[in-house]
């Protein structure tokens, strides 16, 4: 297994970057699939009024490939064709059969010199004489082997199968009764079944059946899959007369007791009867089951009443191919449009049959009318004129790329394999913090304009469609400047079994697919045109947003909001649409034995990426600086095993942000080192992270009626040019394999069990550290993992549930995070997995707390009016409501316990001093004093306030006075 491809977060850009590779691989399928929770709840395919999402853009063609193997198809056996079938039918792999009335004259069988059978009834099992859809009667299909053939010459996919076909009785009777034959008045009957396994000498057990599949372009691209009618017609001369049992016993607890028949053959007048001569055996069924039973039915030469036995059943299995064989040919073929058809939809989206009416065939993805088909209630390409099955109707009709459509009896408009939907934020804008947008359109499926299906001698290879867009009528983005997208030109073609492509560990695959560069970075470029990168940081998104926070970087920001810890906001808004580059997904070994992406598999580079800093100042949010920078930021996917699937999850791709070209825009105010803006900017760009995996949930790999998808590598393929570095790869290409897993026989997945610990931590020990040293806290882990089988365990962490790091060796490694510069609780959850295996990872990871505070609290004392003394403290890295006060009173007494601030009134002060104690949860600590003469003069003065302020002071405070007075000076000038 190849090891983890890694990659590294950059606020949502990494929803757009995997956008395409995550809908293709997790959230495609039939018409009306979601991606649900799988794409952060954000991505939907019905409108808040219930209608399907209406994709309105450009696709681009040819931007994704699915492939196939002949191991791959070997996969798709004779289970799980029973289970589609099972699927298509409710309950069981069967089809009903119909009723039927023959007229039989002339029949070469006479019974009363005056008449001949006038008719029988096959199938009718009320015995009524009428046949409705109560008498249908199951014919049972199970499929027992199935193997596949690619003709690479006629571009057919050929199924061969072997199934065991038989169906429920089939009772018979004629119209009339024969007293001649029946001593009574009674029709004659019989039990008729079919059964390729009644394991007759000198017959051929199971049936043989062949079906041809072939895949051709509709106009508009979509692809159409279509079974030939000549393989489905093949199945009936499959059918073997020595198959059919005749007898006259009953199923007893299934038939009616009395029955009807039209008249006698010898001239009595019609009647009702006795069905039965006594339980289990038909009235006037005895000839047939003697002959039945005697008869040898292989003789090819029968005489006297086997003849006659031979000639009914012979007959009465070309009645069943005669009358049946359309209908079965029929309802295979509508369950095979079932998958592959479109129809009409209601508002709701609910399927209908198309009848020109009240369901109407919709547009086609170039928005050229369909035409209904009413004989089979499907819509078809305009130019194919509606007609009914088997008429042989032939054309062709030319497509607007210069090409031509082959119109065949059963071409229609393909239902869409893929998916359509919105990625809507609106929804999460509270928890989240996105700007309002319009969202994005997305839509993808299988099929193109300009290149077809091909089959060649070891699989199929499929292309892929797909666009993203903003809905019609958006307004223009105010968060982002306008944009002008690049054609990047046709992708160009992948081999996937080119040993050039393939990542080093894979070697034979099941299915493969990828996505080209030119999708994923048109997917970003229409999501930084619908705003979907601007992303507001507040307290609702993240706890360490604050000016209180803040300041701990940029002291002249306290005076800005008039020392208060004011609310604070952090705005990520790009100004040029971003590029994204395929890497090769290639690691390399560092010598502490710490894996480190060599080529990352993404690579998301934003230019001049503005980040603007709001305070809430006099009442209103204010910018007060915008910070800018150039971010590249590598992007991986790791897979894990989920519940009996693999799953693809975003991880970082390094472990520091790649930031250059560090300016500030509109800093008047700021005084401080330019060096503590690096910081600031780093640590604001680690805080979208959490946001980041909060919406990037990992997405799981289709699967279908037990079958699963896992991933054996992924990576790069097909250089773009010779400039490999800038340019990167053309495709990012997956290659799994697949399992069968089922209640019975689950997938189940070895994983390791991960210990941890903090052993140490580093934090600076005073806020001067962190500006003038640019000092940032780390803390060292160690680790270990149980159950491990072979070599030694690596181990992997995030920080706040951020995005997952690469992966380190142990036992103890550090992480070192800009992040830890904001002060408070940070929770880092360590995982594990045995080495170079992803899917060992352990899926319940440890989580460990890690205080970082090198800021003791702000603490005043204040005097209230009636003499009341009132602590007051603030800590950028504990809520007051966890700071711990200890008091003394008096130069000499002794502390009070550590508890919650408390008011001390003049009588509790008795003149004496008052001396607190407050502590943060980190230890660190701050006394105040007030003392014994202040309340009386500050009473005496008419003055209520501060008496006495911390005793934490030190240039930091002076500096902050300096920049504050000049901040306020040349807001004078500019009012």
């Amino acid at each position: 297994m190849q090891p983890i491809l890694n990659a590294r977060p950059a606020r949502n850009n990494v929803r757009a970057a995997v956008l395409a590779i995550l809908f293709l691989a997790g959230c495609a399928g039939g018409a009306g699939n979601s991606c649900g929770s799988s794409c952060g709840g954000a991505f939907v395919t019905k409108d808040v009024n219930g209608a399907p999402i209406v994709f309105s853009g450009q696709r681009l063609d040819n931007v994704a490939q699915l492939r196939v193997t002949q191991s791959g198809f070997a996969f798709l056996n004779a289970d799980h064709l029973n289970n589609i079938l099972t699927s298509l039918n409710g309950s069981t792999p069967a089809l009903g059969i119909p009723c039927t009335h023959i007229n039989t004259s002339p029949f070469p069988l006479n019974v009363c010199p005056v008449t001949e059978f006038d008719g029988v009834f096959i199938g009718d099992s009320n015995f009524d004489g009428s046949c409705t859809t109560a008498d249908d009667t199951l014919a049972h299909i199970t499929f027992k082997d199935a193997t596949w053939g690619f003709d690479k010459a006629d571009q057919i996919l050929r199924m061969k199968l072997t199934a065991h076909i038989f169906t429920d009785p089939i009772y018979i009777r004629t119209d009339e009764a024969h007293s001649s034959l029946c001593s009574g008045n009674s029709p004659i009957q019989a039990r008729v079944f079919y059964d390729d396994e009644l394991n007759i000498p000198g017959t051929q057990q199971d049936t043989e059946l062949d079906l041809d599949i072939k895949f051709t372009p509709s106009p508009d691209g979509r692809m159409e899959l279509n079974v030939t009618d000549a393989s489905l017609a093949s199945i009936i001369n499959r059918f073997d007369a020595s198959h059919i049992g005749i007898d006259g016993f009953s199923n007893h607890a299934t038939i009616p007791a009395t029955g009807h028949y039209s008249h006698d053959a010898c001239g009595s007048t019609g009647s009702n009867y006795a069905t039965e001569s006594s339980p289990g055996s038909l009235n006037c069924g005895g000839v047939l089951r003697v002959l039945s039973g005697t008869c040898d039915q292989s003789d090819p030469n029968p005489k006297g009443l086997c003849l006659i036995f031979q000639t009914v059943r012979d007959y009465l299995l070309n009645q069943l191919k005669n009358r049946f064989a359309p209908q079965i040919v029929n309802l295979l073929r509508g369950q095979i449009e079932k998958l592959r058809c479109q129809t009409s939809a209601d508002s709701a989206g609910a399927a209908h049959a198309c009848d020109n009416g009240a369901f109407r065939c919709p547009n086609d993805d170039n928005g050229v009318p369909l035409t209904c088909d009413t004989g089979r209630g499907v819509c078809v390409p305009q130019g194919q004129s509606p007609h009914d099955p088997g008429t042989g109707q032939t054309g062709t009709v030319p497509l607007s790329d210069g090409g031509t459509y082959v119109v065949g009896e059963h071409n229609c408009e393909p239902i869409p394999l893929g998916i359509t939907g919105k990625l809507d934020p609106s929804a999460l804008t509270d928890s989240v913090g996105f700007t309002p947008s319009p969202g994005l359109l997305v839509t993808m499926g299988l099929g193109s304009k300009t290149a077809a299906p091909t089959i060649d001698d070891t699989g199929v290879q499929l292309t892929v469609m797909a666009g993203t867009a903003l809905p019609s009528g958006s307004p223009a983005s105010l968060c982002v400047p306008p944009a002008v997208w690049a054609n990047q030109g046709q992708p160009p073609a992948l081999n996937f079994d080119d040993a050039n492509n393939k990542p080093a560990n894979v070697g034979t695959y099941e299915v493969g697919f990828s996505v080209a560069s030119q999708m994923i970075n048109r997917a970003m470029f229409d999501a930084y045109s619908a705003s979907l990168f601007c992303v507001t940081l507040s307290n609702k998104t993240t706890p360490f947003i604050s000016s209180g926070l803040f300041k701990t970087f940029l002291p002249s920001l306290g005076l800005v909001t008039g020392g208060r810890d004011v609310p604070m906001a952090v705005l990520l808004r790009p100004t040029q649409a971003p590029n994204v580059r395929i890497g090769r997904g290639t690691l390399k070994t560092l010598a502490d034995g710490t894996t480190t992406p060599d080529d990352p598999l993404i690579t998301v580079n934003f230019k001049q990426m503005n980040l603007d800093f709001y305070a809430l100042v006099d009442e209103r949010q204010v910018r007060v600086f915008t910070l800018q920078a150039d971010l590249e930021l590598p992007l991986g996917l790791r897979t894990f095993t989920g519940a009996q699937a693999d799953m693809l999850q975003p991880v970082l791709g390094g472990l520091s942000t790649v930031l250059t070209n560090i300016k500030a825009l509109n800093n008047e105010m700021l005084a401080e080192d330019p060096g503590v803006i690096r910081d600031l900017l780093g640590a604001a760009v680690q805080l979208a992270q959490p946001l980041l995996a909060g919406i990037l949930k990992p997405i799981q790999l289709p699967s279908l009626l037990g079958l699963h998808l896992y991933v054996d590598g992924l990576g790069g393929a097909v250089p773009v040019s010779a400039d490999l570095a800038t340019d990167g790869y053309a495709h990012m290409a997956v290659y799994s394999s697949i399992a069968v897993c089922t209640p019975a026989a689950p997938c189940d997945q070895y994983t390791v069990k991960t210990q941890a610990r903090i052993a140490a931590t580093n934090v600076p020990a005073s806020v001067d550290e962190v500006r003038t040293q640019h000092a940032v806290p780390s803390v060292e882990i160690e680790a270990g993992s149980l159950q491990a089988r072979r070599g030694s365990p690596e181990f992997s962490y995030r920080i706040d549930g951020g995005l997952w790091s690469p992966w380190v060796s142990g036992p103890r490694f550090t992480v070192k995070n800009q992040i830890f510069l904001f002060q408070g609780h940070h929770s880092i959850d360590v995982t594990s997995r045995e080495a170079g295996d992803d899917h060992t990872q352990d899926l319940e990871p440890v989580s460990l707390d890690f205080f970082v505070s090198f800021e003791a609290p702000s603490v005043d004392l204040y005097v209230r009016n009636d003499g009341a003394v009132v602590t007051r403290a603030q800590s950028s890295s504990t809520p007051t409501d966890k700071l711990a006060y200890s008091y003394r009173l008096g130069g000499q007494g002794g502390w009070t316990r550590q508890g919650p601030a408390r008011v001390f009134t003049a009588e509790d002060l008795g003149g004496q001093s008052l001396t607190v104690n407050v502590t943060d949860e980190g230890g660190r600590a701050t006394v105040a004093k007030y003392g014994a003469d202040d309340a009386a003069s500050r009473l005496a003065a008419g003055a209520v306030g501060c008496a006495t302020s911390s005793t934490s002071t030190g240039p930091g405070a002076l500096l902050a006075v300096l920049a504050g007075l000049l901040f306020l000076a040349r807001r004078r000038r500019n009012s």
